[in-house]
């Protein structure tokens, strides 16, 4: 077999409220081109919420971390994820988002051309009619693409992002003083003490209220 880029290399995170979103992320997880080496996924378990439906592995292992009530902040939550996940790279994906099969080849791919420290992919985004802020009626038609080649505050999410875990060590993770805007701020923070970036013009992250597609 030829090594694809990226090949055992990756671990992808989650830190999940126990949304029923969680059941289409892990499957896009499971159905990547580039298989991960390992899905590792806090579960924050709610007292109201029933044990989530997480579907059997088939080809990327599971790693299940527990939590009970009551849920830690989420930047306590983010930064004990992804501190369980191995070097070299690292992606992480909530419960109300899911990857199309070649987000983390894509991605990968990317990474090994550029030699970047993080990369990121476009969005679609999907949302219900009258929602602040989303651009998808529910005939399923997307009306917005994300798709901008800088990482600039408000516009980059860690949905879309692959990066390598030397980058916490050289540059800091989540920080609780940041958690308005968590995502882009640890990033604004890394370009601005030098960390290189290269962006992917493929839609392949999706964020999504409504029900998704079954991957085969």
């Amino acid at each position: 077999d030829v090594r694809k880029p990226g090949e055992e290399a990756i671990t992808v995170v989650t830190a999940t409220i126990n949304r029923p979103g969680l059941l289409a992320a892990c499957e896009s997880v499971q159905a990547q081109t580039l298989a991960p080496v390992k899905h590792i996924i806090l579960l924050q378990q709610l007292m109201e919420s029933p044990v989530p439906h997480i579907p059997k592995p088939s080809r990327v292992p599971l790693e299940i971390h527990w939590l009970p009530p009551p849920q830690p902040h989420i930047v306590e939550a983010l930064s004990y994820v992804e501190s369980l996940a191995r070097p070299p790279w690292v992606a992480m994906l909530d419960d109300d988002c899911w990857w199309e099969k070649d987000h983390l080849e894509v991605l990968g791919n990317l990474m090994d051309e550029t030699s970047a420290d993080f990369v990121w992919s476009s969005s679609m985004i999907h949302g219900e009619d009258g929602r602040e802020g989303v651009w998808m009626g529910l005939d399923g038609v997307v009306h917005s693409y994300k798709d901008e080649d800088r990482p600039i505050f408000g516009c980059i999410d860690t949905n879309e992002i692959l990066f390598r875990r030397e980058n916490i060590e050289k540059w800091g993770g989540f920080r609780m003083e940041e958690h308005r805007g968590i995502d882009g701020r640890r990033i604004e923070r890394w370009v601005k003490n030098g960390a290189v970036y290269a962006h992917s013009s493929v839609p392949t992250n999706h964020y999504t209220w409504r029900p998704v597609p079954a991957f085969a």
